[in-house]
């Protein structure tokens, strides 16, 4: 059982959207860490042109594969509005809680032994499919797409949500900043990474960076980061394990 002041004497920024960021910093406060949840990304729905959806969804996909939560929640009502059938197909979920939404809209989908775009890379299940339709967020990582395509295999996106940087952000982390000269921010996406230099400016090298992923932690370190934790992976106890192994290397070395 974690000591209930494990992470007392760290203070961590988490920035991922609500409600999932003032979830996790609750959790952590519970822990004894100083914790502020300061999103640095919004979701806000995307409804692609008449156009854009009929381009995405002829000739039919073998497979759906959609690459995080807000993909499923904007994209299924859509799809089953414009072309219910196509949810029969197979269907693929990046990770856990990805499968755990379509899960609650009643709709099953396999997922990679390690919840990334490599991962479901890996699956032999996609190695022999035709063609894809990619749901995701405008502007997403264009790995999985490339890697099918280089496959023979045929691509579409369905861009269903858009991330943008909340309006009160700027000057929440400026004002924190102020207050606290130290701190962990956890970084969950090459988006939340451009948002958190952008807030803080020239401070951002000044604190130690948190990230779910190897390829995130090399992005960061590309850009001059000096002070990186990796995660092994995106869930809060993923977050929360990465953090006491700080705290406990930070006690040895008292």
């Amino acid at each position: 059982m974690t000591e209930p002041l494990a992470l007392a004497g760290l203070s961590i920024l988490v920035t991922r959207p609500e409600p999932a960021g003032e979830r996790l910093c609750l959790r952590l406060a519970q822990l004894g860490a100083y914790c502020e949840a300061i999103a640095l990304l919004e979701i806000q729905p995307l409804l692609p042109s008449p156009a854009a959806i009929s381009a995405a969804l002829s000739p039919a996909p073998d497979a759906l594969i959609f690459v995080s939560a807000a993909a499923v929640m904007y994209g299924v009502p859509l799809l089953r509005k414009q072309q219910a059938a196509l949810l029969r197909k197979t269907l693929y979920a990046v990770g856990p809680s990805t499968a755990c939404q379509l899960e609650e809209r009643g709709l099953t989908a396999l997922t990679p032994a390690t919840a990334s775009s490599e991962g479901l890379l890996d699956m032999a299940s996609l190695q022999s499919v035709q063609r894809v339709l990619i749901v995701r967020g405008q502007g997403g990582r264009e790995l999985l797409a490339q890697t099918l395509q280089e496959r023979g295999c045929e691509v579409a996106y369905l861009e269903v949500y858009q991330r943008v940087l909340p309006a009160a952000s700027t000057l929440r982390i400026a004002t924190l900043l102020d207050a606290q000269p130290q701190l962990i921010v956890l970084i969950t996406s090459a988006e939340s990474l451009h948002h958190w230099r952008h807030c803080a400016g020239q401070r951002w090298l000044q604190h130690r960076l948190l990230v779910i992923s190897p390829r995130l932690a090399e992005l960061a370190a590309e850009q001059g980061a000096p002070d990186i934790i990796v995660a092994a992976g995106a869930r809060d106890d993923d977050i929360e394990s990465a953090l006491l192994a700080v705290a406990a290397a930070s006690s040895t070395r008292v």
